[in-house]
């Protein structure tokens, strides 16, 4: 489908202090990193059955409100390496 969300690209959303939750849906295969950076993020979830294989969390550097991410089943690869401070381990579900 043409209208279908396949790439979220770098800064999307960067400092969107208003932004508050991300759905992202299954047709998106990549996500570059720092598409939230130091944005109002406190939500993040991933549309079941995901075609996204590679979830870098480099894409939620200085998100100081974020509490919350559900990572789909479907993503093959986690990268760890961040910027934020307030995830509380055991946060993140896969």
């Amino acid at each position: 489908n043409q209208n279908e969300l396949l790439e979220i690209q770098n800064k999307a959303f960067a400092d969107c202090i208003s932004l508050e939750s991300l759905y992202i849906p299954s047709s998106v295969t990549s996500i570059e990193q720092d598409i939230l950076v130091s944005s109002g993020i406190r939500s993040i979830e991933f549309e079941e059955n995901t075609n996204l294989e590679n979830f870098n969390l480099n894409m939620i550097n200085n998100c100081y409100y974020l509490t919350s991410i559900k990572i789909p089943e479907g993503a093959k690869e986690i990268a760890l390496r961040t910027t934020f401070t307030p995830l509380v381990t055991g946060m993140l579900s896969l």
